[in-house]
């Protein structure tokens, strides 16, 4: 379980009062910190495809995988509308049911609750969040299977659709939260430095797993070469269209048991000098938190960052550096893509 005690060597008492202020994030409009027109190809094109192939640049899938994370991100969020406090106390409901959620990442990273289909399954809360979104006039191109549930689930009142996109939504969420550099041991209202350090220490390990297990997930379900950064992002989205619900919950499932195991991995040090940023070794797995980055190591092999993935050095390909992005205007009819849970199920690695 994750609210085991450390050890007496290490003296952390991990406790569940408390709200950590790295961890605290806006509601409705969650705040990034820093971690082509039409994409179908045809016949005609094969030749084009051709010459891009051979011009292509290789560079790590994980970097361009958190540019297109982060930009997706960001997408999500011209969704949610801005209200006047006049306007927010009258549907005050859907702010407290964004809110349930939020609150249920939060602790899902330092304590044994579930991020699960439980979350999203209480029917008035997804019609209540429904309220906080409005379609935009224009739809960036390369997120329209993911504009696509926002219809349906805003136009038509679908909510298995909403549930498909708030769960991807949430799921960005954690991935930025994930991709953060390290910015030291940090204070927690409610605890003491031990404490806090303890609590810290569950948090990143929750959020490394999952990141590595996302990343990996996603990276076998999308291709290798791309066009343009604009093509890699739309691959993404596709992708985590795509990738069943039930896949991602079992990604936040395999992510937590493996922070818990390595919560309880003996023997567990923690680095305090000053100056070697925020690491610690639990067993054979070592997590290194630097302003560059974080890294976890297993045996002294990376497993996650520094351009590793489940232990693998990932790379693309992408042809251009040139953002062929399109606005589109909504009214344009544009033919549908697959739902998330019509899909063949994926499977969450685990190392």
């Amino acid at each position: 379980m994750k609210l085991k005690t450390l050890s007496y060597a290490i003296g952390i008492a991990l406790l569940i009062s408390g709200c950590s202020k790295p961890v605290s994030v806006s509601t409705e409009s969650v705040q990034n910190n820093g971690f082509k027109g039409e994409f179908s190809q045809n016949s005609s094109d094969s030749q084009t495809a051709g010459k891009v192939q051979k011009s292509t640049i290789k560079q790590q899938f994980l970097t361009s995988f958190i540019d297109a994370a982060e930009k997706t991100t960001n997408e999500y969020k011209t969704y949610f509308t801005n209200f006047s406090p006049e306007e927010a106390k009258s549907i005050k409901a859907s702010f407290d049911a964004n809110e349930d959620i939020r609150n249920s990442l939060v602790i899902w990273q330092y304590t044994d609750k579930k991020f699960d289909q439980s979350i999203f399954a209480d029917d008035a809360k997804i019609r209540e969040m429904a309220k906080l979104l409005k379609l935009t006039p224009k739809i960036n191109d390369w997120f329209f299977p993911l504009d696509e549930k926002a219809q349906k689930y805003l136009n038509n009142g679908d909510l298995q659709a909403g549930r498909d996109f708030l769960l991807r939504y949430w799921t960005l969420v954690l991935f930025d939260w994930s991709s953060q550099p390290s910015s030291g041991w940090p204070e927690i209202k409610g605890l003491n430095d031990r404490e806090a350090r303890g609590r810290w220490i569950i948090i990143c390990m929750s959020r490394l797993r999952f990141a590595n297990l996302f990343v990996s997930e996603i990276a076998h379900m999308m291709p290798t070469i791309h066009k343009n950064p604009t093509e890699f992002r739309n691959d993404f989205v596709v992708a985590l269209n795509k990738m069943p619900n039930e896949t991602l919950y079992r990604i936040f499932e395999q992510a937590a048991e493996q922070a818990s195991d390595d919560m309880n991995a003996r023997p567990f040090t923690i680095d305090m000098v000053t100056g070697r940023g925020t690491s610690w070794v639990a067993g054979t797995k070592e997590y290194n938190g630097q302003q560059s980055g974080w890294t976890l190591k297993s045996g002294g092999q990376t497993i996650f960052g520094n351009g590793y993935v489940d232990g693998q050095l990932i790379e693309n390909e992408i042809g251009s550096s040139l953002e062929l992005s399109s606005k589109i205007d909504r009214s344009i009819k544009r033919s549908g893509t697959t739902g998330t849970d019509e899909n063949a199920k994926g499977s969450a690695k685990v190392d």
